[in-house]
């Protein structure tokens, strides 16, 4: 399953002012590969469906939105907030991702093979 998303944010430690004093996007691909040793009832490693309705929903919280960095200045922080509907703190993406994964290892070990 390949998802892909756009993603803004301020590089403050780069070495370029380009990135670290101005808003810029990228441009990001996520593929997702799930491989196992055993098939459930459906002879499916996991359910497709499920998997692509799990993984969007993340995936979409990310989708052209602002990532701010823990140690941004309060008033840069509060101006972006105030500006967009669409913000996120850089270290929610990790734990959502971890959340995910957890889940459908939860799942799989829970499929009576």
């Amino acid at each position: 399953m390949l998802f892909k998303f756009e993603n803004a944010h301020i590089v403050r430690e780069c070495s370029t002012l380009r990135c670290s004093k101005n808003i810029h996007g990228h441009s990001y691909k996520v593929e997702v590969l799930l491989e196992s040793n055993y098939l459930d009832n459906g002879q499916m490693v996991y359910d497709f469906g499920l998997t692509k309705i799990y993984i969007k929903e993340i995936i979409d919280s990310f989708d052209h939105a602002i990532t701010l960095w823990s140690r941004d200045d309060k008033r840069y922080i509060d101006d972006i907030k105030r500006h967009s509907l669409r913000w996120h703190r850089a270290s929610q993406l990790a734990h959502q991702l971890n959340q995910f994964l957890k889940s459908i290892l939860k799942l799989l070990y829970t499929i009576d093979y």
